[in-house]
């Protein structure tokens, strides 16, 4: 076995990361046909993917070890006053549809139009996952995103 330098297995790392979010922007396109990588940095942070909703945050992780309450902080701290959408490519999954999606609380009751339960309402942080194709429907249902187009 041939061991691996630090800037090769960050170069790899990087690679991994843009084909993620590439798919994911592509597989969004029914809905926001200018769907795309985003891959500029400006303040505020404009997430993985642009030309979406204004009032979303995307942001795609392809990596083999999961780092969930990382991940969610940085989204929460990140979003600003947006919905974060955190995108977990799947292991032996190719579809980006199938792909698992991780919304906090706080922010699926945003897309549901309701306020936390009273009971729920001090941990409104906790993750709830999803396939990235089920959250669509609720996306569209609050006016986050149109109704899906074909993609030529």
């Amino acid at each position: 076995m041939t061991a691996v330098d630090a800037s090769t297995r960050g170069r790899r790392n990087r690679v991994n990361g843009a084909f993620a979010e590439r798919e994911v922007a592509r597989w969004l396109r029914p809905w926001w046909p200018d769907a795309c990588r985003a891959v500029r940095s400006t303040y505020p942070d404009p997430g993985d993917i642009d030309c979406t909703s204004p009032g979303l945050w995307w942001s795609v992780k392809n990596v083999q070890q999961e780092r969930m309450p990382a991940w969610l902080a940085e989204m929460t701290e990140k979003k600003l006053n947006r919905i974060g959408l955190l995108v977990v490519r799947r292991r032996g999954c190719a579809d980006p549809g199938r792909w698992w999606l991780w919304v906090t609380f706080h922010d699926f009751t945003e897309l549901m139009g309701a306020a936390p339960p009273g009971a729920y309402a001090a941990d409104d942080t906790a993750p709830i996952r999803v396939e990235l194709r089920h959250v669509m429907p609720l996306l569209v249902h609050s006016n986050y995103a149109p109704e899906p187009k074909a993609v030529a």
